[in-house]
Parts: C-alpha cells; structure tokens; sequence
C-alpha cells in the first residue's frame, strides 16, 4: 500500500491525478470523505469492484454506493423524474445516500443505485478529474466500525491477500456520523439509515 499525503482543504491536484490514473486503471484507493475514510474504485469496471468487494470481505450480494461529478451524470445511470431532481438539488452536495432506481444498462449490478455528492474538495476533485462515478463504501472490514484513523486501515488491510493500491493520507478524520440513507424513487422520501442532516 503507497500513501500520499493530501490536504482536506486544499488537495494537490498532482495527487489527485494520481489517485484518479490508479482507479481508472482497475486499482482500489483509500480516501478520506465527509465522515469516514472510504474505498473507491472504478463502479464501471466489474473486476475492480470484486475487488474491492474481496477487501472489505464484503458479501457480494450487498450493493454499494457511489460518488458522482454531479447531476447530470446521476442521471446517465438513474431513473431520476421531477420530484426525485428537486430532492437531489435541495440536498447535494451533501451528507446522503439517496437510493434510486438504475436505468437499463446502467453497469452495477441490481435494481438500485445509492447516490452521494459529497461536500468534500477531494471527493469532489476526485469525481471531476476521473470523469466516472467510483465506489463510495467505508475503508473497513464488512461488518466493523467505520474508520477515520489510518493506524486502524493499516491494521485492517496489511495482512490481507487483497490491499489497497493507494492510501491518500488526510490525517486523523473528525468522527462525524456516515451519510443518511433516504431512498427516494417514489415521491415519500423513505429513510434507510439515519444521518447527521434532515433531508429538504
């Protein structure tokens, strides 16, 4: 596991490059997000996503969110009608996963897509520079605490068959609560997992 330093506030656009080159070329990197350190990787490339899948020792019948540049691009891979577009602009960007129904076609496998826009400058950078949504799931084992400390990622991964490519290093996160999950493809927001914000 490689790991760059990167600044929350105002990340270098070099290492932002190289951690977007890492993902498009099939590799998994860690992140620090608006709450925890997550795990991305390519959501358009299947072989990438089993890995990711591998590293976290994750179920594969269990779906996983991803991060995308921005509406538009939701709408590439979502149904997204009148009422679900007037949510999205209310709340993104922001700390939710909203779940939506996947358009026919759309790469990730299953019925429905979680969604985020986080407001964090390097997801962000990330999301514009790489041009494609990437995985947005926690940088933990399946089924353990989310992680804002890398010691814990360290020990969490460095024994393991399957590790990270890159770690991009923010320092210790503040522990702020994971994105609310709302599932909004009918018109009654529905929550799944509550956040630290209402949805609008």
């Amino acid at each position: 596991m490689f790991v760059r330093k990167i600044d929350v506030n105002l990340p270098d656009q070099s290492v932002i490059e190289y951690a977007a080159k890492l993902i498009d070329g099939g590799g998994v990197v860690v992140f620090p997000s608006d709450s925890c350190y997550g795990l991305a990787a390519d959501a358009t490339n299947r072989s990438a996503v089993e890995r990711l899948y591998k590293i976290k020792q994750r179920p594969f019948d269990k779906q996983i969110s991803c991060i995308f540049r921005d509406l538009e691009q939701i709408e590439q891979w979502t149904v997204v009608g009148k009422s679900q577009r007037k949510t999205l602009e209310r709340n993104l960007p922001g700390p939710f996963t909203f779940v939506l129904q996947a358009r026919v076609g759309c790469p990730l496998e299953g019925e429905t897509v979680g969604v985020r826009i986080p407001d964090n400058s390097i997801t962000r950078a990330l999301a514009h520079t790489l041009g494609k949504p990437y995985t947005a799931t926690s940088a933990n084992i399946s089924g353990e605490e989310v992680t804002y400390d890398l010691d814990e990622i360290f020990r969490n991964f460095e024994r393991q068959i399957y590790q990270p490519d890159l770690i991009l290093d923010a320092g210790k996160l503040p522990q702020y609560p994971t994105s609310a999950v709302v599932d909004i493809r009918k018109n009654r927001p529905v929550i799944i997992r509550e956040g630290v914000a209402k949805v609008r």
